[in-house]
């Protein structure tokens, strides 16, 4: 398979607006430099560093808070709009 992670899900990629493209830039910055700079460790010892890096990811970055109402303290992606900035986070991750 000679695809980029970019080309790992099929969606509008078009219709990520800036607000999530910053947060997705986010997630990027976070993701080279807690999982890609340290990808010899967690072939090593992948269950243990990725359970806290989840943790970490949720609890510190807060985005299991994405899909929240911002009513009830979330962003607010929770509506079909976001589902191309939501595929991107997950992408990145």
């Amino acid at each position: 398979m000679n695809k980029s992670l970019d080309e790992l899900f099929v969606y509008p990629k078009e219709l990520v607006d800036e607000e999530s493209k910053r947060i997705i830039n986010l997630v990027r910055q976070w993701a080279d430099r807690e999982i890609i700079s340290k990808r010899q460790e967690y072939r090593e010892n992948y269950e243990k560093l990725f359970t806290e890096k989840s943790k970490t990811l949720n609890l510190t970055i807060g985005l299991q808070r994405l899909i929240l109402p911002e009513d009830q303290g979330g962003f607010g992606w929770n509506n079909p709009a976001n589902a191309p900035g939501i595929a991107s986070v997950l992408t990145e991750i």
